[in-house]
């Protein structure tokens, strides 16, 4: 059986839309599990998922706020599964996804954690991915999740490796695949079986808190810091920073951010040209792009 985690945080009319992508799924041995974040709207989530009458929707409640991570830990301890699968409430699932997921597994023996799949976002596919070993293709970012909405993994291998870390709001669905990858390989599903919708992006200050504290966590794991590829890894990462800052103008952090990549390796230069693009972008265009925090300045 695969237990399906969904968190969910003031968006019920999305997420009634994730939780029938569910129930349409081709493969039907499941539960579903709802973990409300919000305790304000308890009684009108109930009533909600009670219009659907399946017995196999499990409602929870937080008795506090605890963020996207923590709801997802509340429905891993209360699931029943051999397989956890996640889903973002504002995202939906193509009927074959579990189908196509769990016949992957499988064909694999337990020394495969679990898999993950191509997606589309906003009319674009996403099927490009990794089978095995994935530290390389992970740190050298050749190994797009989507989200955590792609994954389906052995809730035995989560008992082991880990739950979320509730500590962080940015960055939770690398350290949790992280925490897995360095013992377990990892298979993926070349075909889009979900529609992943825009997230909310945090403030960009409140992302450096996240990225500083996403890199200390990274760093305590030492098949990651002894792995070549890990000077590409933390160059990519303060890049993919330096991009945020350009995007919403804040010329300082570009530059931190620049200095540190270069400090661990130089990457292609294509790199650093689309952190000049979205700069100019800013000060002259004013083009809003999707993870834009501030609006441009008026000249």
């Amino acid at each position: 059986m695969v237990s399906v985690v969904i968190p969910t945080y003031k968006r019920p009319d999305q997420l009634l839309s994730a939780v029938n992508s569910v129930l349409q799924q081709t493969y039907k041995d499941f539960e579903i599990v709802v973990v409300n974040d919000n305790k304000d709207d308890h009684e009108t989530i109930s009533a909600l998922l009670g219009t659907l009458k399946d017995p196999r929707i499990k409602y929870l409640k937080n008795e506090r706020k605890k963020g996207g991570n923590g709801a997802r830990n509340t429905g891993i301890l209360h699931s029943n599964g051999e397989f956890i699968a996640f889903l973002d409430d504002d995202d939906t699932w193509f009927p074959e996804k579990l189908a196509e997921q769990v016949s992957k597994m499988d064909s694999l023996d337990n020394s495969w954690a679990g898999c993950y799949c191509g997606w589309e976002t906003d009319g674009v596919l996403y099927t490009a991915g990794n089978d095995g070993d994935l530290i390389s293709p992970f740190l050298t970012k050749k190994c797009p999740l989507g989200a955590s909405s792609t994954l389906l993994i052995r809730k035995s291998v989560i008992k082991e490796s880990g739950l979320w870390d509730e500590d962080l709001n940015r960055f939770q669905d690398y350290l949790f695949f992280i925490a897995i990858i360095v013992n377990y390989k990892f298979g993926f599903v070349e075909k889009p079986l979900l529609r992943i919708n825009g997230h909310n992006i945090p403030g960009f200050d409140s992302l450096k808190i996240s990225n500083d504290q996403y890199l200390e966590k990274v760093s305590l794991f030492k098949k990651i810091v002894d792995h070549p590829d890990y000077s590409y890894f933390l160059a990519r990462q303060y890049r993919d920073m330096a991009l945020y800052a350009a995007i919403n103008g804040y010329v300082k952090d570009v530059n931190l951010f620049l200095r540190k990549s270069v400090k661990y390796k130089i990457l292609p230069l294509k790199n650093y040209l689309s952190v000049l693009v979205y700069f100019v972008n800013y000060f002259t265009f004013k083009f809003e792009f999707g993870l834009s925090q501030r609006k441009p300045k008026s000249h």
